[in-house]
């Protein structure tokens, strides 16, 4: 076999007589070996394929901690920057990058990390990336992480990072003869824990170690702040003027700051500044502007309470101002630092809280608990184990409802629901014995 691999690397003019050998090859091995040997053949005859560097999305199915979402390249490679030994995942609706990052707090429990790029701009691909990412994954976070517009302000300009707590959705909007657009806002706010995460953020990012993140990055591209960069109506030209005299009048250069702030989002790419007037009447604490996060909150809001949804944005334009093209680089450097401090640092709770499950052990269905949990209680209750499991009749599905909901070790609540006799306590102490 390694004869025949050289042959069609080094001298493909000799594959004229490969077939008879590899006829009597196939006679010698199993269909699964043969069809193993030819995949990879074909593969290292164009030398593209390495087993140590390849991964099928079966491996890393229900182990995940973070997925990442990115859009634009350069974005993508802001974050791959930080996934060193990466391996490519593929067998999924997406295709991932898949790391370990070790963890600040704790060493011997790395963050797993798959990483996949959206093809296109757009909420609708957005919303369609984040859904194959649930169905491939299922990660307890979600990080979009890229660029975004921003709102002329006093706390935050070019080059910083802002965390979403709430989304407004301006993608649903009418146009009316002689009239200003009309908008149907929706969106709404991140998952609690999302909002308890960045509620505390100012503290957390002595730990994030963000300063040292920071010092890592190139300098801040110069802002020039004269007269002539600046359009829109003379109000909005003004605020915007303050704005950054406010950042950069000191000097045109300066270090990022993270900072906490709703985001619109839409199918626009915003430019203007009368229709970022028109949303700021809509959404007076909107921060930033970009078009993917309401298609992203879509997807989680329908996949239920166990995903977590954070977006990560370096601002790379103000509306109003012509800044240099040397920021949207910068700014994706920004998130992605921010990104992999975040991850490694540990803040992230990897275990949440989940609502607990049902098994009816009549119908081997499960639901969502309809009840209110009631408070923990610290006894310790030994069962004795009695093997039984042979004698179990019509337990199965029952038993595979269980595997599913404590799929790769993943925390998880089961309640057994059913009238005595069922077998309720013999399930669960048998499963505990297998497992």
């Amino acid at each position: 076999r390694s004869s025949l691999r050289f042959f069609f690397v080094v001298c493909p003019m000799l594959q004229a007589s490969i077939p008879a050998a590899r006829k009597k090859l196939r006679s010698s091995l199993t269909d699964k070996a043969f069809h193993t040997y030819t995949t990879q053949n074909k593969a290292l005859s164009h030398g593209t394929y390495q087993m140590s560097d390849r991964l099928h999305l079966d491996q890393i199915k229900g182990t995940i901690d973070v997925g990442i979402i990115t859009v634009r390249q350069d974005e993508f490679q802001a974050v791959l920057k930080y996934l060193n030994h990466s391996k490519w995942v593929s067998g999924g609706k997406n295709s991932y990058e898949f790391c370990e990052i070790p963890s600040i707090e704790n060493p011997s429990r790395p963050t797993r990390v798959a990483a996949c790029r959206c093809p296109e701009q757009g909420l609708a691909k957005a919303q369609t990336v984040t859904q194959n990412m649930l169905d491939d994954l299922d990660p307890p976070w979600i990080l979009l992480v890229g660029i975004a517009g921003g709102f002329p302000d006093a706390e935050f300009s070019l080059g910083d990072v802002l965390i979403a707590p709430r989304v407004h959705d301006f993608s649903i909007s009418a146009a009316i003869d002689d009239k200003q657009p009309e908008f149907d806002v929706r969106g709404g706010p991140m998952h609690r824990d999302v909002q308890a995460l960045l509620a505390h953020l100012p503290a957390h990012l002595k730990r994030m170690n963000w300063a040292g993140s920071l010092s890592r990055l190139q300098e801040s591209p110069p802002a020039d702040i004269s007269s002539e960069k600046y359009y829109g109506d003379e109000q909005w030209k003004d605020r915007v003027r303050r704005s950054l005299q406010h950042h950069f009048a000191a000097s045109n250069t300066r270090k990022s700051i993270a900072w906490v702030a709703p985001n619109a989002s839409s199918n626009t790419l915003v430019k203007s500044t009368k229709l970022a007037e028109q949303w700021k009447e809509c959404a007076r604490c909107a921060a930033s502007v970009e078009m993917e996060l309401a298609g992203c909150f879509e997807a989680v809001h329908r996949h239920g309470d166990a995903t977590r949804l954070l977006a990560i944005r370096g601002i790379s334009d103000i509306i109003g101002y012509q800044r240099a093209p040397g920021w949207t680089d910068y700014a994706c450097k920004a998130a992605g630092a921010f990104t992999y401090a975040l991850i490694s640092s540990s803040i992230l709770p990897l275990q949440p809280s989940t609502t607990p499950v049902i098994v009816d052990l009549l119908t081997a269905s499960t639901a969502p608990n309809p009840f209110v949990a009631p408070a923990a209680d610290t006894s310790v209750f030994n069962i004795p184990y009695q093997p039984l499991r042979e004698r179990l009749i019509g337990r199965k599905d029952s038993f595979t409802s269980i595997e599913n909901t404590f799929i790769k070790g993943r925390r998880a609540e089961v309640v057994f629901f059913g009238i005595g006799g069922l077998g309720k306590t013999q399930l669960a102490v048998d499963y505990a014995h297998v497992h």
